[in-house]
C-alpha cells in the first residue's frame, strides 16, 4: 500500500489585517498547487482523499483537472479547529507561541475555545482506521504497529503498493496520519515533529513483516517539484 500526503498550498490566513478561519490560497499558493498537481498527474492513485477545508480543496483542483479524476471529501482530514477568530485582528502567532510555552502534558487540551489536541488525534485516527478498513486494511491483533492487508501481494522488493491513496490535507492531519501509520506514540505538537512545507509531498508505503505489513516513511516534505522561490512554510 502507498500513501502520498500533500500539504495544502500557502493560505491567506490574514486578508486586509483580518483573520480568516477557512482561508483561500494566496496567488503563491495557487501556483504551488498547479505545479504539485502537474508533478502528480501521471501517477496512478486508486483513491483521492481531500479535506473539506477550502485551502485543501483548492490545492487538489489542479491535480483533479489534469488527471481527470474526482475526489472523496473526508471530514476526518480537517485540520485542528482553532478558536473562532474569523474577522478578528489579533496576532494568532502570539497565541500559538504562548500555548507552546505551557507544560507539555497540558498542551493536549489545545487552545482555549478550540478543539483539544487529544480530540483532534482521536478524530483523525478513528476516521483513518474506518477509511482503511473499507479498503481491507486493519491493524494487526498484537502490540507491534503492523497491519493486515486483504488485497495485494508482495512485489519483488517486498513492498505492497497495489492500493495507492493520494491525500490533500494539512500539516496537523498529515502528521497525525503518519504517526498512526508508523505506530509512533502521538504528542500534542505532532505537526512540529513531522514538519511539512506548503504543497510538499510525503510518501509512506508498506513493507512485508512476517505475515503482516508495516508502514515505512520514504519521503517527508519533498519540495523537489517546486522552484526555490515558491517554497514557503
Amino acid at each position: 500500500m502507498r500513501f502520498v500526503l500533500v500539504r495544502h498550498g500557502e493560505p491567506a490566513w490574514v486578508e486586509g489585517g483580518i483573520n480568516r478561519d477557512d482561508p483561500r490560497l494566496t496567488p503563491i499558493g495557487r501556483r504551488q498547487a498547479y505545479i504539485t498537481g502537474a508533478a502528480l498527474a501521471d501517477q496512478h492513485f486508486d483513491h483521492i482523499w481531500v479535506s473539506p477545508k477550502l485551502r485543501a480543496r483548492q490545492t487538489s483542483e489542479p491535480f483533479l483537472e489534469l488527471a481527470r479524476r474526482t475526489s472523496e471529501i473526508k471530514p476526518f482530514l480537517e485540520e485542528i479547529q482553532n478558536p473562532d477568530w474569523e474577522g478578528t485582528d489579533h496576532n494568532a502567532l502570539e497565541v500559538f507561541a504562548a500555548h507552546r510555552r505551557r507544560d507539555p502534558t497540558a498542551q493536549w487540551s489545545g487552545l482555549e475555545g478550540g478543539e483539544a489536541v487529544s480530540d483532534f488525534h482521536d478524530r483523525v485516527t478513528s476516521g483513518l482506521d474506518e477509511a482503511l478498513a473499507e479498503l481491507g486494511v486493519v491493524r494487526s491483533d498484537h502490540d507491534l504497529p503492523t497491519w493486515d492487508i486483504a488485497q495485494g501481494e508482495p512485489s519483488d522488493d517486498d513492498s505492497v503498493d497495489e492500493i495507492s491513496v493520494l491525500v490533500f490535507a494539512h500539516a496537523g492531519t498529515n502528521s497525525m496520519v503518519l504517526s498512526h501509520l508508523l505506530g509512533v506514540a502521538p504528542v500534542p505538537w505532532e505537526w512540529e515533529r513531522f514538519v511539512t512545507f506548503h504543497a510538499s509531498i510525503s510518501v509512506a508505503t508498506t513493507i512485508q513483516v512476517g505475515p503482516n505489513h508495516a508502514f515505512s516513511l520514504l519521503t517527508l516534505s519533498d519540495l523537489g517539484h517546486l522552484p526555490v522561490d515558491l517554497r514557503t512554510r
